[in-house]
């Protein structure tokens, strides 16, 4: 018979009690960056992309500082 230590469940056998694996948050701004097929700038916003105009124009940067 198998024995587990006692801040182990048996379902996760690494899990310890009070202790809690949470992803790091980041704080980084979108990227402006190219779609190539359409040669346009893109930026992802809550996992949508959002096309902002011709790439590298003045009109699609200031769409991106908006």
């Amino acid at each position: 018979m198998r024995r587990f230590l006692e801040s182990q469940n048996g379902i996760n056998r690494f899990a310890t009690k009070g202790t809690r694996t949470i992803p790091r948050l980041t704080n980084s701004s979108p990227k402006y960056r190219k779609h190539r097929a359409s040669d346009r700038a893109i930026v992802t916003l809550n996992g949508k992309d959002h096309y902002l105009g011709p790439h590298g124009t003045k009109a699609s940067k200031a769409e991106y500082d908006r």
